[in-house]
This record gives C-alpha cells, sequence and structure tokens, in this order.
C-alpha cells in the first residue's frame, strides 16, 4: 500500500506525510472508531485517503461519510466572512446558485493551481455534497470547477486540471455509472501526462491507482497509455495538448470496459470549449475537421465506442460507432453499430451538401447492414428551404422513401446543433428527437434544450469564451 495518496488522488496535491500523519496506523485503527478520531490529530484531508483506500477493498464505513461531511460544513463555516459569503454555505440555497456565486467569488485567475484558495474551498463544498450522498450536486460542483479552470487556460498557459477530473471519476464511480467513471479516470491520466510533459518530475499515482486498482486496468496497458501521450504530445500544437480530451482520442479504446448502466444512458456532457476550439479549427487537415467532432461527440455518449477513418475494400468509413449498453431506449433500434459520414471537405466550405452525397450515404449504410446512420453536415442539404417549399418536402420524402424501402434512418447534425451541444444540450435526446422525426414522419418543430442530466448547468454554461467555448 502507498504511504500516500494525496489531497486529492492526484499528483502535486498535498500528502498525508506533509501533515504529520502515519496513514497506515489510521486504517489498522479505523475499523468502529473513525467517527470519533480527533480532529486535530487525523485532519479531514487523511481520513479522506482512509475512506478512498478503504473502498478499494470494499470495507468503508458507512459511519465514516457522514463524519467526513460535517468536518468539511465545520470548515466552510469557519470560513464565513473572511473568505465566504453566507451564500456560498453549501445547502443554503439551490446547486445552480451556489455555482454561480463560486463563479463571481473566484474568477478563472484564482483557479490556476491546486492549492488556490478558490479551488479549497470549490473542492471542500464538492466534498460535502460527495460524502452526503448528493452526488447529482456534487457533479455540478466539479463540473463548475473543471469549467473555470478551463476557462482559466482559455486566457492564459495551461492549467492542471487534475483534480476535479478525479473527483468527477469519483462521484461517477460512487453513482455507478460505469462508462462515464472509466472515462473521467482515463482524462485524469491524460491530464497528468501533460502536466509530466512540462515537468518530468509530476507523480501520477492518483490517475494510476483509480485506473488499476479501481476500474482494473492492466498495470502494462497503464504504462502503455502513457508512453503513447508521451508520443503525442510532442508532435501536438500547444492549442490542443491543453484538453485532455484531445489526448484521449489518440488513444485506443481498450479502457472501455464493459457495457454502461442504465442508470447513465441519458446522462450526456460534452467539453463546450473543446467543442468550440473543434468548430473553429481542426486539429489535423481541414477536411479531417468534422471526422474529429463528431468522433468526441460520439464518444461522450455512454458506452459508444468509437473508430474514426476504417478503410473498406469499397470505401472509406468516416466514423464507425458501437453501443455497448443494455437495450433500455430507442437505440435499440440501431443495432449494434452504425454510422457517421462528415462532409467538410475544403473544397466545400460554404457549399450545401448535395442530396447525391446524401444517397451515397444510404448506399454505404446499406452495404455493412446498419439500420442508422448520422451524417455531419455544417451547412445544410441541397433543396432545403423555407418550411412548406416543394423542395423542402421533396428532400423529407427521399429520405422517408430510404426508411420504408430499405428500413433505414438518417439523421443530419448541422452546425447550429453542434454549438445547441457545446452550450449544454443532451446529443442522446436530440439524436432521439431527430429520428422519430425520421421514422415516424413527424412535422419539424421547435424544440427546448434537452436535459443533461447535470445539474448546476444553467449556471456553467451561458456565454462563449476566447476560444469558441462557453465563459
Amino acid at each position: 500500500m502507498p504511504q500516500s495518496l494525496g489531497r486529492s488522488g492526484c499528483a502535486g496535491s498535498r500528502t498525508a506525510s506533509s501533515v504529520g500523519v502515519d496513514i497506515t496506523s489510521v486504517v489498522h485503527g479505523a475499523r468502529g472508531t473513525i467517527a470519533v478520531v480527533d480532529e486535530e490529530r487525523h485532519p479531514v484531508c487523511v481520513l479522506e485517503q482512509l475512506l478512498q483506500v478503504r473502498m478499494l477493498s470494499g470495507q468503508e464505513p458507512e459511519i465514516a461519510r457522514p463524519y467526513v461531511a460535517a468536518q468539511l460544513w465545520h470548515q466552510l463555516k469557519d470560513m464565513v466572512g473572511k473568505e465566504l459569503p453566507q451564500a456560498l454555505l453549501p445547502g443554503t440555497q439551490d446547486t445552480v446558485v451556489l455555482v454561480a456565486e463560486l463563479r463571481k467569488r473566484y474568477p478563472p485567475s484564482e483557479v490556476r493551481s491546486e492549492d488556490a484558495p478558490g479551488v479549497q474551498v470549490w473542492e471542500k463544498i464538492g466534498l460535502y455534497y460527495f460524502y452526503l450522498d448528493m452526488l447529482h450536486d456534487a457533479l455540478g460542483v466539479f463540473f463548475g470547477l473543471y469549467e473555470q479552470m478551463l476557462r482559466a487556460q482559455s486566457e492564459g498557459p495551461r492549467v492542471h486540471k487534475g483534480l476535479p477530473l478525479a473527483r468527477l471519476h469519483d462521484t461517477f464511480h460512487r453513482m455507478g455509472y460505469r462508462s462515464h467513471s472509466q472515462r473521467y479516470a482515463m482524462l485524469t491520466l491524460c491530464e497528468d501526462a501533460a502536466t509530466r510533459q512540462q515537468d518530468p518530475t509530476w507523480n501520477v499515482r492518483g490517475s494510476k491507482w483509480r485506473l488499476v486498482r479501481r476500474e482494473g486496468l492492466a498495470d502494462e496497458t497503464y504504462e502503455r497509455y502513457l508512453e503513447t501521450t508521451g508520443k503525442v504530445l510532442p508532435k501536438a500544437h500547444p492549442r490542443w495538448t491543453k484538453f485532455p480530451e484531445f489526448v484521449l482520442q489518440n488513444l485506443d479504446q481498450s479502457w472501455l470496459r464493459g457495457p454502461a448502466s442504465p442508470d447513465e444512458a441519458q446522462v450526456y456532457w460534452a467539453n463546450g470549449h473543446y467543442v468550440g476550439a473543434l468548430l473553429g479549427q481542426s486539429p489535423g487537415p481541414y477536411g479531417k475537421r468534422l471526422e474529429w467532432l463528431a468522433d468526441y461527440l460520439m464518444s461522450c455518449m455512454a458506452g459508444c465506442r468509437t473508430a474514426r477513418r476504417r478503410l473498406t475494400y469499397s470505401s472509406d468509413l468516416d466514423l464507425v460507432c458501437s453501443l455497448e449498453t443494455l437495450d433500455a431506449d430507442y437505440r435499440s433500434d440501431f443495432g449494434r453499430y452504425f454510422i457517421c459520414e462528415c462532409k467538410g471537405r475544403q473544397t466545400d466550405a460554404g457549399k450545401s451538401v448535395a442530396f447525391t452525397d446524401f444517397a451515397k450515404f444510404c448506399r454505404v449504410l446499406d452495404s455493412v447492414k446498419c439500420r442508422f446512420g448520422v451524417l455531419f453536415a455544417p451547412e445544410k442539404i441541397s433543396g432545403e428551404k423555407a418550411p412548406g417549399s416543394q423542395r423542402q418536402y421533396s428532400e423529407r420524402e427521399q429520405r422517408l422513401k430510404v426508411f420504408m424501402d430499405r428500413g433505414i434512418v438518417v439523421v443530419v447534425i448541422k452546425r447550429e446543433d453542434v454549438e445547441a451541444v457545446r452550450d449544454g444540450r443532451n446529443l442522446v435526446t436530440m439524436l432521439r428527437e431527430k429520428y422519430e422525426t425520421v421514422r415516424l414522419d413527424l412535422r419539424d418543430s421547435q424544440r427546448g434544450p434537452g436535459s443533461t442530466g447535470i445539474p448546476a448547468f444553467a449556471a456553467i454554461r451561458k456565454t462563449r469564451g476566447p476560444d469558441g467555448g462557453c465563459a
């Protein structure tokens, strides 16, 4: 067992040794007596590490969590009048308002380091909800911290964001959201690897024990991912290495183990800053821009495994998606596989996508026996006019005919749809609406933003930032 795991289980955090406590003695003396441990002798950071260690072996004492939450509450309450207004105490108001207050109190310039007072306060509030099993509130707080750190790095150099990513993994793991838990553990690894490129002494144990001990990733696979990131990061532009999502897209997906849980099937969250950056500039050739964007948007769906640019003997597939989920919603009609086609070549910039491209995509779907396809067309499809026009109905009739003749549904994702996802729209809900529109031949209607399944989004995402993301 390691002697210390760090304040958040991330590299660069304060350790148990820094507060003069032997964590081994705490572990052996914790069973049944943790509720009466002296706070001065065993600070909250050490008790929290103890809980993390005990959770790995399935022996976490239930009485410990409310005790740690109570200590966190007292610490935050002592800060009222010094650093925190009354409005920032957890439980005094809605999480949306709480995150908005945190954003005002601690602007991006004050959350550039894990040891910054603003980050510590933000983390304590999230942990308070976490240890009281108010897990959706904890997600809102930790996502708010991650968004604020993204804003900080959009205004200056890269910021290490391992702390909120590790906390998001811990929360999703507690909720039983298997796919999200694995994803955010990998994002923590990618963030640690990016920081280690700048500082070779950076400690990556926080991500390793989460992936190896908790998620069951083999040690060899973990080391291979670290080696791969060491080769990818030096070749990439700094604009992209500051996003752990970009690093993760350059790795294989053998880390995705097992199907997603039914409870997380409707939960969707995408990094709006990264989506905005991909809308504005491609990390590769211009024609690959939509492939990177489509890959990222689809990979954020729970249990969706993606593969870019798969070549066949007759054509090439821009993006192949496979669903590893329990058949619990409309996606069970798709089958295990569906294909995404991206129309964003430089010669087509500013032009509409011809209907012949749409027909060709349908033939590709038919050849691989896929019943569902997504066409990413940032502008529009030729033939679309104002509602009620003859050409609009002609395009609708062609899509309906494809479904009636072949049983294939093709939905179109346009630029305004991607911008809606960037601003917090749920892509799973959006795809369901588009799928039903084609299959049931429904009239298009103006719909409100879909729920993300994660609180505090109204406070987290409102305006666009300088990198095209949300501010």
